[in-house]
């Protein structure tokens, strides 16, 4: 049908044009090609500014990781015998030198761990109420100080994953249908909502201990 129609729109375009006036075929290609495939432009910036907003999500989200791993464990030293205390340093151990995980499967990886540590302080809430009541001033101190530590990095997950959807969703818009950005905004998204995930891993600990606390007769 439409090698039909072409044909018949030069001819209509000869007729109409006279001899005082040359054809262009150039002119008539132009005009068809254009209507045929219109073309979208995008912000030649977008990318790089997404791009760069996934590496500072990432570099941040390490910095608070570290200081995480560091209270985490100084809580579970706290709470926990000896030998469970090792065996989760240990553990912890392996995931950070695991050199083929990245940093978000190193974080989702954190913030099982803290999950299932979470559970087993439920599990064992007696054992980790009597260890409360019987530390020392010191010792409590420590505690109070790693929680606040914790809340404060849970805090920091939770900004940093909200910022990062506003600019996943903000370079989406401008994004259009460039395929390259819209694959970066969903590694932003994902990143963000497993950043998320470490926030509430984070949360939900806190909150068991001050539980375990209070079940103890003291407030954290």
């Amino acid at each position: 049908m439409k090698k039909l129609i072409i044909p018949a729109v030069v001819a209509i375009f000869l007729l109409t044009t006279g001899t005082a006036n040359a054809f262009s075929w150039s002119r008539v290609a132009n005009t068809l090609i254009n209507k045929q495939y219109p073309t979208v432009k995008t912000n030649p910036t977008v990318n790089l500014d997404v791009q760069n907003a996934l590496n500072n999500l990432v570099s941040q989200s390490q910095a608070i990781d570290t200081s995480v791993e560091k209270s985490f464990m100084s809580l579970v030293s706290q709470l926990s015998d000896e030998t469970s205390a090792n065996s989760m340093q240990n553990t912890l151990n392996s995931i950070l030198a695991n050199q083929y995980s990245n940093s978000n499967e190193t974080g989702l990886q954190l913030a099982s761990m803290m999950s299932a540590y979470t559970n087993n302080l439920k599990s064992n809430k007696t054992d980790v109420a009597s260890r409360i009541s019987n530390m020392s001033d010191i010792e409590r101190a420590l505690l109070i100080k790693n929680i606040t530590g914790m809340a404060q990095s849970g805090q920091q997950y939770t900004d940093l994953a909200k910022q990062a959807l506003t600019t996943a969703n903000t370079a989406a818009k401008a994004a259009k249908n460039a395929r390259d950005v819209i694959q970066t905004v969903t590694t932003v998204r994902q990143t963000a909502l497993n950043i998320k995930n470490r926030a509430t891993s984070v949360i939900n600990m806190i909150n068991q201990i001050r539980s375990i606390a209070q079940y103890a007769g003291i407030s954290l």
